[in-house]
């Protein structure tokens, strides 16, 4: 720990400690008070500022067939207890939905009503190539 600065500001019963630490690498700085009455019977610090610069990184991964919410961090005086966090279905969800692009060509079942080679209309029921012009689902 690397103090920067002490300063005393005395009374005739009390000793004010003006007090400001900074870690060498910049993990935190910190400020405060310590007051002492000049027969040490009573003693009183509060913090006045602390700063803790951190970088914070949270991941969603897939583990044993679960997914997990993972938080790291680059300060090491800081601990992440726990996270709460939510999984959102990106195809129910009107915003996210737009962030993955549509798929235009497939294969699947169709119902509908086509031109024969006799050139006369006909319902039919089938199997085929699709282009999505627009997508229901």
């Amino acid at each position: 720990m690397h103090s920067d600065s002490i300063t005393v500001a005395d009374n005739d019963s009390i000793r004010n400690l003006y007090w400001h630490q900074t870690h060498p690498d910049g993990y935190y700085d910190i400020s405060g008070q310590t007051s002492v009455y000049t027969d040490f019977s009573s003693f009183n610090t509060k913090l006045t500022s602390l700063k803790m610069p951190v970088n914070l990184t949270f991941d969603l991964i897939e583990k044993d067939k679960q997914l997990k919410f993972i938080g790291k961090t680059d300060n090491p005086y800081i601990s992440i207890e726990s996270m709460n966090g939510a999984v959102i279905d990106p195809a129910k969800s009107k915003v996210l939905k737009n962030y993955f692009k549509q798929k235009k060509l497939g294969i699947g079942f169709q119902l509908g009503y086509g031109i024969t080679p006799e050139l006369k209309g006909s319902a039919y029921i089938g199997v085929g190539l699709n282009y999505n012009i627009i997508s229901f689902w």
